[in-house]
């Protein structure tokens, strides 16, 4: 599974995972399972009809999940860059990137958490 995120000027999620697709942790095999959770809400600016915006909010909630698993598994690279402008700060910039490829990911569940905020979890068997 590939999945391209631009969050805060660019987060690519693309990690090389361990753990088999098929094969979940088991008590004889050295094997960690780490869970990513991911929040999303509805816009309530957004045009479009409530249950597109509902499913928006979903899609969004899975891929921060999935984004949390990359960054627990592979780590981020920040880069930081500040512009002056003769003495005052002009422009600021934070760029964060992952690259994993997910393999094996379970959608545990998506969930409201409360009206027009979801949540998703997932979760990934890591061999070692």
């Amino acid at each position: 599974m590939r999945v391209r995120l631009f969050l805060l000027g660019g987060l690519a999620c693309l990690f090389s995972g361990w753990a088999a697709a098929d094969e979940a942790c088991r008590e004889d095999v050295r094997c960690v399972r780490i869970t990513g959770v991911g929040l999303a809400a509805v816009r309530p600016d957004d045009e479009r009809p409530h249950n597109l915006k509902q499913l928006a909010a979903i899609r969004a909630a899975k891929l921060e999940a999935m984004r949390s698993l990359a960054e627990q598994v592979q780590g981020v690279t920040l880069q930081s860059r500040t512009q002056l402008d003769g003495s005052a700060m002009g422009a600021d910039r934070l760029v964060v990137e992952s690259g994993a490829t997910l393999k094996g990911v379970r959608f545990v569940r998506v969930e409201p958490v409360e009206p027009g905020v979801y949540q998703a979890i997932v979760e990934l068997d890591v061999r070692y």
